[in-house]
């Protein structure tokens, strides 16, 4: 089984495994439920996705770029992973009691 071998990781090396993705969160938690995996992501940092009353699937920016622009001319406007990952990796080296210093 393909997915096998990541809840054995997950399991023998106890990964805080996390999800970055220009997705949305409907189509991701729909395949991860499916194939019986959700519980083992601790986040899941994407575009809000859901389905409204009139069943249609609805997909909204992660950041709200008509707002104010992330800036960033390496990623869709939606969604900077730029600014994402040293959020995400603050957090995890915060938990783990390690300072992250980080140079962009």
């Amino acid at each position: 089984m393909i997915w096998g071998g990541n809840l054995w990781w997950h399991l023998c090396f106890r990964c805080d495994l996390r999800i970055v993705s220009d997705a949305n969160m409907f189509f991701i938690e729909t395949i991860l439920k499916h194939l019986g995996i959700r519980e083992y992501f601790s986040e899941i940092s994407t575009n809000p996705g859901y389905v409204n009353e009139e069943e249609r699937l609805r997909i909204l920016p992660y950041h709200d770029f008509n707002k104010a622009s992330h800036g960033c001319s390496l990623c869709p406007p939606n969604m900077c992973k730029v600014y994402i990952f040293p959020i995400l990796l603050k957090d995890i080296f915060f938990i783990n009691n390690v300072d992250l210093f980080l140079i962009c």
